[in-house]
This record gives structure tokens, C-alpha cells and sequence, in this order.
């Protein structure tokens, strides 16, 4: 049996076949991130993953720095998962880390330059290299995060 048969769930941690899992035209691989028992016991409890999207969603927006606070603090009690989480996300996505890293390295020799603007909305925060094309790594629209969300959710709707 291949990898490109089974899926990892995030709430249970065990590698599943991918027909145990639901379909979700939003996510990258077509399925959902919890396998059909977990997902189950989530509904079940009363709190849906799409409700707990909602609160997490207000819970960024009502105090953003406070949930920085709790990332940083999880990053630093768990790397061993991050640095799993990392490769495993290089692994299923090598054309992305590749762009990822020639802007990276671009940036710290300085053949590029972070503009202090987003480009969609001319707000003065910390900008980010949205890429429209992976193939193309030096095509970059730097974008603030809000602007950025935005362009990779009208992406994904296109995609589907």
C-alpha cells in the first residue's frame, strides 16, 4: 500500500486510508483534515469544525497579539511536532518550498526588497510574498496579510 493511499489525521494522529476520510473540495488534497470517526466525535460533542473555524476566526480578529502570544508559546513547547509539520508540508509541496526559499534567499542578499506597502491595500504593516505562480518564483505580489488571505481564497475558488 503507497503514502498516496493513506492520510494522517490531525485530531487522532493515525495513518488512515484516504476513503476514511470526507470530502472537501477546499483542502489542497480533496479531503478533510479529521478522518470520518473523528469528525464524528466533533459533530457529535456539539461544537462542528466549521463553528470552531467561526471562533477561531473571531478570536484572531477580536485580539490578533494574543493568539501570536499562544503560537509562539506552542511553537517553543512543541517543536519536535513543528519540525514535523514543516517537513511534512516540504514534502507535499515542493514547488512552493522552492519559491519560498529563492525569495528567501533573494531577500537576505538583497536582490530583492520588501516594499513597506501592501500593494492591494497601501497598508503600512508587515508585508508578505503572495506568489500567483510557483513556477515562477520572482513573480511576487507583496501583500499585507489580510490582502494576502484574500488572494489565496479567490485562488482556491478558481481551482475549484
Amino acid at each position: 500500500m503507497t503514502n498516496d493511499e493513506r492520510k494522517v489525521c490531525s485530531r487522532c494522529d493515525l495513518s488512515k486510508l484516504r476513503s476514511d476520510y470526507y470530502a472537501d473540495r477546499s483542502a489542497p488534497d480533496g479531503l478533510r483534515a479529521y478522518c470520518k470517526v473523528c469528525h464524528s466525535a466533533v459533530v457529535k460533542s456539539g461544537r462542528s469544525p466549521d463553528k470552531r473555524r467561526a471562533e477561531s476566526q473571531k478570536r484572531r480578529e477580536k485580539d490578533p497579539e494574543a493568539v501570536r502570544r499562544y503560537q509562539r508559546g506552542w511553537i517553543a513547547a512543541n517543536p519536535d511536532k513543528r519540525l514535523k509539520r514543516n517537513r511534512q508540508f516540504r514534502k507535499d509541496h515542493p514547488e512552493k518550498d522552492r519559491a519560498h526559499n529563492i525569495v528567501a534567499k533573494a531577500l537576505k542578499r538583497g536582490a530583492l526588497v520588501r516594499p513597506d506597502a501592501c500593494e492591494s491595500c497601501g497598508a503600512m504593516v508587515r508585508i508578505e510574498a503572495h506568489h500567483t505562480d510557483y513556477s515562477q518564483p520572482y513573480l511576487i505580489q507583496w501583500l499585507c496579510p489580510p490582502c494576502h488571505a484574500e488572494a489565496d481564497r479567490a485562488r482556491m475558488q478558481r481551482m475549484c
